[in-house]
């Protein structure tokens, strides 16, 4: 409230005595103290390490600030310095750097979006055919099957996609655009692999029928629909008729679910 009334050293002092350290940091600078506002700043708690820095670049002493989030992305894990850094570099033009950067943040918390970003900076550059190999043997060589598998599916490799979900340790339950990543697999490979598709959706429908419930048996009744309709792209309705039938044979004693199956036309 005194801050207009107070002087320079007043104002800092009571800025220290109560952890104001933005106020602190602003006022530094302000009076052009660069190196003893970057010494308060290398004090500072990681929660407001990049706001602080921030206010370096608002002063204009940018190249300070990078220095100091690439020291600090060498001793933490905080995600926020490597997206910082990499920003800066995509508002310089410096895709080299920020394609780096981008592989650094890969490598410690790999994911879709990061690999689509890495394959747009690699593609510009013309170093993604080399640097792709790369980070598929990474994210096979880890546990994150899931993500592998949205990457085929991203690049439209659905027997890859197929395989690795029969190979995922959590068969493929993990989440993908909203649903379960078995289903966007099997509607990815409906066109191509038209077989695999329909069992994928079978395995599926039969596990929501397990668990009981009304909503369970209308959703399964809902893919079972595409089990019919992908038999009969495969000029097989003498099959599909035998595997209806014997699904209502083994869940005789479900009456909601006779109903569903009924209200589906099934």
């Amino acid at each position: 409230l005194e801050a207009e009334t107070l002087d320079d050293e007043a104002y800092m002092r009571i800025c220290r005595e109560t952890g104001l350290t933005y106020g602190l940091i602003d006022r530094l600078l302000a009076l052009c103290r660069v190196d003893d506002a970057i010494a308060e700043i290398e004090r500072a708690e990681r929660g407001e390490f990049i706001g602080l820095v921030d206010l370096l670049v608002k002063h204009g002493h940018g190249d300070e600030a990078e220095r100091l989030m690439l020291e600090r992305s060498r001793t933490t894990d905080d995600w926020r310095i490597l997206d910082w850094l990499k920003s800066r570099y995509k508002a310089r033009g410096d895709e080299a750097a920020a394609l780096e950067v981008a592989e650094k943040a890969f490598e410690r918390s790999p994911s879709l979006a990061g690999y689509q970003e890495i394959r747009q900076l690699a593609g510009n550059l013309g170093r993604w055919d080399s640097l792709r190999p790369a980070l598929l043997t990474m994210v096979e060589q880890t546990r994150y099957s899931s993500l592998l598998i949205q990457i085929y599916l991203l690049e439209g490799e659905i027997d890859r996609a197929l395989d690795a979900l029969k190979a995922s340790p959590v068969d493929g339950y993990g989440y993908f655009g909203g649903q379960s990543l078995r289903l966007t697999v099997a509607e990815a490979a409906e066109e191509t692999r038209p077989r695999a598709a329909l069992e994928i959706y079978r395995q599926y429908a039969e596990g929501l029928i397990a668990q009981r419930g009304r909503e369970n048996y209308r959703q399964a009744c809902d893919l079972l629909k595409r089990v019919q309709q992908l038999y009969q792209r495969l000029d097989e309705n003498e099959t599909w008729t035998r595997y209806i039938a014997d699904l209502r044979e083994q869940n005789r004693t479900l009456r909601a679910l006779k109903e569903e199956l009924a209200a589906a036309e099934l």
